[in-house]
């Protein structure tokens, strides 16, 4: 068995989930070919060999977000190498990808997811814009920015993942493989109806993925993550909200920031979110504090 091949069922013992796996399979593979092509053997690279690497990709003009992924799929090859006992430390502990600028935290205001709710009920009903598209994304934008969902964890979704049976929730695969149950609100679950009721009408499934590609070469097959992105920018851009920074994943950020600012404890928030800690949930807080105690705010003319 080869250094990838292990990583692979590594990975498979962890229970991550398919789209992870191939995810981290693929940037394995990537930093294994790169030693190749550089004569070095993976188990002895050195932090210099892979902050090397890293500044090659800034060079090629990779991503920040693309960059930091690779880092952290190295620093977990070498993680599964050490619990093999093949190596004795982590070469890419404290390598970190440098950061151009630092981004900041991007949210809508709840005006203006109103406004993004106003355009997609408003929106023109053809070519891209055909009902079942509306509406497919009308319940994305209502269980990112209203339920927190990740753009993989709506990506993931299937229709048997809805239970109405009792309270209407759903059932989320996120991260590490980790489920948690989201209660749905009235409005997000008539969404979804309306959205179901529409692909019955098209005469597309409603028994397997949950969001579906509408388009002539790939209709009925699952939504993919940069499809859903795309999407979502679209309808960003068609309510004049598209700007800097806010882009697909500004909706969970609208979540976790609306929701504090509404008086939700930072405990449900957390969880609603799927968050492993407090310390990622509380910048939700630091976001609003920062609102609310403005020193300008002071200042009295």
């Amino acid at each position: 068995m080869n250094l990838l091949e292990l990583f692979d069922v590594h990975n498979l013992a962890r229970e991550l989930a398919d789209t992870t796996r191939e995810t981290y399979h693929y940037q394995a593979r990537a930093w294994l070919a790169w030693c190749d092509a550089h004569g070095i053997e993976p188990h002895g690279a050195t932090r210099r060999n892979i902050e090397l690497h890293r500044d090659e990709l800034k060079a090629r003009n990779l991503s920040e977000a693309a960059r930091s992924l690779r880092i952290i799929v190295v620093r977990a090859f070498y993680e599964m190498l050490i619990e093999n006992e093949q190596i004795s430390s982590n070469p890419a502990q404290r390598v970190r990808s440098r950061r151009t600028r630092k981004t900041g935290h991007k949210a809508l205001s709840k005006t203006q997811l109103k406004t993004l709710f106003l355009s997609l009920e408003n929106a023109p009903r053809r070519g891209y814009h055909s009902d079942e598209a509306r509406l497919r994304d009308r319940a994305i934008v209502a269980l990112m920015a209203l339920h927190g969902l990740r753009r993989i964890e709506c990506q993931r979704l299937d229709w048997a993942d809805l239970d109405e049976k009792s309270a209407p929730q759903i059932r989320v695969l996120g991260k590490g493989g980790h489920v948690r149950v989201v209660y749905l609100r009235a409005d997000t679950l008539e969404f979804l109806h309306e959205y179901r009721n529409a692909l019955k009408v098209a005469e597309l499934p409603v028994n397997g993925a949950l969001f579906v590609s509408l388009r002539r070469e790939t209709r009925g097959h699952r939504l993919t993550r940069d499809a859903i992105a795309a999407a979502i920018e679209k309808r960003l851009k068609a309510a004049c909200l598209r700007e800097k920074g806010v882009l697909c994943h500004a909706l969970r950020h609208t979540f976790g920031t609306l929701a504090v600012a509404g008086g939700a404890s930072i405990e449900h928030v957390r969880d609603a979110m799927g968050h492993s800690n407090l310390t990622t949930t509380s910048i939700y807080v630091r976001a609003v504090e920062r609102i609310e105690n403005n020193p300008a705010l002071h200042i009295e003319l």
